[in-house]
């Protein structure tokens, strides 16, 4: 006869708790937000939230260059300029 191990259940960091509490709070408050109107079923229709407006050309120029200058204007590192600038803004 074998011994089989019981496996207790993992236990939820406080960041992840914490994580998913906010959440679930923001969805909440979304909802509550939102207009809602209720279809003929009594399903509640959420409006969709709108997205981000996407950076512009210049944006990520000007603050990818603000980078190269706090680097103390240091050649080489104009992809990584652009791609934090990109990170940032959206």
């Amino acid at each position: 006869m074998s011994e089989e191990k019981v496996k207790k259940p993992r236990k939820t960091t406080a960041k992840k708790a914490a994580t998913t509490v906010k959440a679930v709070k923001a969805v909440k408050a979304v909802k509550a937000a939102s207009p809602a109107s209720k279809s003929k079923n009594g399903a509640v229709a959420v409006a969709p939230i709108a997205a981000k407006a996407k950076p512009t050309h210049e944006q990520i120029a000007a603050l990818a260059h603000k980078f190269y200058v706090e680097r103390g204007c240091k050649h080489g590192f104009h992809e990584q300029d652009w791609h934090r600038a990109v990170r940032e803004l959206s």
